[in-house]
């Protein structure tokens, strides 16, 4: 049982006034007790409070419904009655401060409990922070390395690459030399059987010019020797004929 005046959240989430006590009470106050009211409330704040608050309503209720009287016509308090009224109070007050203090110094071992429980649980939490980033920090080294090896590689690699570049770029124009020899070279092949062909052609025309000069000449000797025959054979006719 927590007193309404602690500051904790649950004490202050549970706090009770007296507006809320006299809201609570339907009809006299003294017609109902402690344990009603908290009830009514929803079982929020303590009984010595909600005693309290129904203390001082019933003492409001009672000052309501006493006739008015001028103050020349009470009889003065008795010393006793003062004296009783005294002790009362602090006895009242006694109880007060006694649980007022118990309360205080549950709710501090409470809160020191509390405390020391986060303390342990944030020390469990830093230490696996530290393994986490001592493992981090070694995959991070460790990923360090075979980055850096993979850039010797990718450096090698493109090393190798540069130079097949340059050989292919060497080939392609050696390529391209041989292929512009080859083909001035088979231009002037070209040239050269051109030249045969119109050399062969002029040769065998003048070759058939030939032929048919001679086959001409030959025609031209067989009919000279055809006539000179027939010339002879009518020479030999004609004595015979005689």
């Amino acid at each position: 049982m927590t007193d309404d005046t602690t500051q904790t959240p649950a004490a202050a989430a549970a706090r009770v006034t007296i507006d809320d006590v006299r809201a609570a009470i339907s009809a006299d106050p003294s017609a109902t007790n402690a344990a009603r009211v908290r009830a009514a409330l929803g079982n929020r704040g303590s009984y010595a409070t909600i005693q309290r608050y129904l203390d001082t309503l019933r003492a409001e209720a009672a000052a309501a419904a006493m006739p008015a009287a001028a103050a020349d016509d009470l009889p003065p308090v008795p010393a006793a009655l003062l004296q009783t009224a005294q002790q009362q109070m602090q006895a009242q007050v006694q109880a007060l401060w006694q649980q007022a203090s118990t309360t205080a110094a549950a709710e501090a071992a409470q809160h020191t409990l509390r405390i020391t429980a986060e303390r342990d649980a944030a020390l469990a939490r830093s230490a696996a922070l530290v393994e986490d980033v001592e493992s981090l920090s070694t995959q991070c080294d460790a990923l360090g390395a075979e980055t850096g090896a993979a850039l010797a590689q990718a450096q090698q690699a493109q090393q190798a690459l540069a130079q097949v570049q340059a050989e292919a770029l060497a080939a392609q124009q050696a390529c391209a030399e041989a292929l512009a020899l080859a083909q001035r070279q088979a231009a002037e092949q070209a040239r050269e059987w051109e030249q045969a062909r119109q050399q062969a052609a002029a040769a065998a025309a003048l070759a058939d010019a030939r032929a048919d000069a001679t086959a001409a000449a030959l025609r031209g000797e067989v009919d000279r020797l055809v006539q000179q025959l027939a010339d002879l054979r009518a020479a030999l006719q004609r004595p015979a004929a005689a």
